[in-house]
């Protein structure tokens, strides 16, 4: 009986870790889902899965409807591949610039970026979708960089479907290719960017404008610009079925390889 009981209570217990999380993003007009259940992440464009994130497996499913086929790499692999990719995009690109050029665009750069005196300002917590969000404000100078409303609450729900630091991880394979490109022609992050990151990192990104690089020397060409609308729309807790992470029976499994190859086949012939 005592058996029986604690069985019981450890379904709760998983069900409760693992409930299911479905939140709506707009932007300018084009819907996107995210879908946390089961211990995995799935994104939905055009009401059709493109790609499940699978952290128990620690595996990614990209998916090709119109041409009828996925694959599945597991995170180290997928790793070693953006990264293998990033070089090549390198190596392309000092073959066709001279390192003579790369000097002169990278210390232009620099110069700009020492430029940039950023600054965060906290103004105000909007209710978006229900659930309590932070507006801040970056500042470039007096000129605004971005506005993002962030919530810690819709965080901690998603870090109750998916083990967050295991989301990070995948990010940050992103984040390690796009080092790799700055440290390859001697740049790094501006200060206005690593503010931004930090503040992301605070909860999860519920509405975000930006504004674009704003310098004082050209404050008039961003005057009336702001970014393409980009906010949640709605955030459900509705249970959703399994079946919705099953690859259709007449896809085609590819190697990643082979998937991109095919993908890049198809846009050729467009």
């Amino acid at each position: 009986m005592k058996r029986y009981v604690f069985s019981i209570m450890l379904f709760f217990v998983v069900i409760s870790c693992f409930a299911d999380l479905t939140i709506t993003r707009n932007e300018s007009q084009f819907i996107t889902k995210e879908i946390y259940a089961y211990g995995r992440f799935a994104e939905i464009v055009n009401n059709r899965i493109v790609s499940i994130w699978d952290f128990r497996k620690m595996e990614l499913t990209l998916i090709e409807h119109d041409l009828k086929i996925y694959t599945t790499i597991d995170f180290d692999a997928f790793r070693n591949e953006i990264l293998r990719q990033t070089q090549a995009r390198i190596d392309k690109q000092n073959s066709m610039v001279d390192e003579a050029q790369i000097k002169q665009m990278a210390e232009a750069t620099k110069k700009l970026y020492s430029s940039l005196k950023p600054k965060m300002e906290i103004v105000d917590t909007t209710l978006i979708c229900n659930y309590p969000s932070v507006q801040y404000i970056i500042y470039q100078d007096t000129l605004k960089i971005n506005r993002l409303w962030i919530s810690r609450d819709v965080k901690d729900l998603i870090s109750k479907e998916i083990p967050y630091h295991s989301l990070k991880k995948a990010e940050n394979i992103f984040k390690e290719s796009r080092k790799m490109e700055m440290d390859a022609v001697g740049l790094y992050l501006d200060r206005v960017t690593l503010l931004k990151e930090r503040i992301m990192d605070d909860g999860y990104v519920m509405r975000n404008f930006d504004y674009g690089t704003r310098i004082k020397s050209n404050p008039e060409i961003y005057k009336k610009v702001e970014s393409i609308s980009n906010e949640i729309t709605e955030i459900s807790k509705m249970k959703v079925d399994q079946i919705i992470f099953n690859i259709p029976k007449n896809y085609k499994s590819l190697s990643y390889s082979a998937y991109q190859i095919a993908l890049i086949k198809a846009n050729e012939e467009e």
